[in-house]
């Protein structure tokens, strides 16, 4: 019978992922142990203050109003609350004209 084998690692250097750019870790790595075993399973790159200032400041960029992805709606929160909120009463209104319609065509036949 063959003997099972611990498989490598599937990537061999972490990088830090800051503003849309892969870059090498300015504090160094360090080692990520198994804890049933005990065993080094993996090094990680350990962030500097500064390059965790960075990721941050590009996160905060990045949900900005104008720029990103994720940027901010064009209505404030207030408007659309108030706007669903009116289409909700409109709805229910009219739903309830609707019913109250029915029901006196009903009586009546």
């Amino acid at each position: 019978m063959a003997e099972l084998q611990t498989p490598g690692p599937l990537v061999d250097t972490y990088q830090l992922y800051i503003d849309g750019r892969w870059v090498d870790p300015q504090d160094g790595r360090y080692d990520d142990i198994d804890p049933a075993t005990e065993q080094t399973i993996a090094t990680a790159p350990d962030a500097s203050v500064a390059q965790v200032g960075e990721a941050i400041a590009a996160a905060r960029r990045a949900l900005t109003r104008d720029r990103g992805p994720m940027r901010a709606p064009k209505t404030a929160p207030a408007t659309s609350i108030s706007s669903a909120t009116r289409w909700a009463s409109m709805r229910t209104s009219s739903s309830r004209s609707r019913r109250s319609s029915g029901a006196a065509s009903r009586m009546n036949a």
